[in-house]
């Protein structure tokens, strides 16, 4: 379980670095990648030794929040990219509005 956390980890980190460079193609299929990772924790056996299960515990939940941080900055991006296209619709209609028929 440690090792499928970690590498949830791991893909948390290449797809925040990809979010901060707008590089969304990538973004997105790393987040695939992490998605299969973390289907498999349901069927995987919680470790019996204590401080394993803590570190478990700890990852979990640094996997969270910086899955939550994720989706905090794609909507700030979706909003941004949704101003954009209104702003740009509304000059093509200045723009047609003010040329000669």
């Amino acid at each position: 379980m440690l090792k499928i956390l970690e590498k949830a980890m791991t893909l948390s980190k290449q797809i925040s670095d990809c979010i901060a460079k707008g590089d969304w193609k990538n973004t997105e299929k790393l987040q695939l990648e992490r998605d299969k990772i973390l289907a498999k924790l349901p069927t995987t056996k919680l470790p019996s030794d204590k401080n394993e299960l803590q570190q478990v515990s700890e990852l979990t939940l640094k996997v969270k929040e910086m899955t939550q941080a994720q989706l905090i900055n794609s909507k700030e991006r979706k909003d941004n990219l949704l101003h954009e296209i209104k702003n740009n619709n509304k000059s093509k209609k200045m723009k047609a509005a003010y040329q000669p028929p």
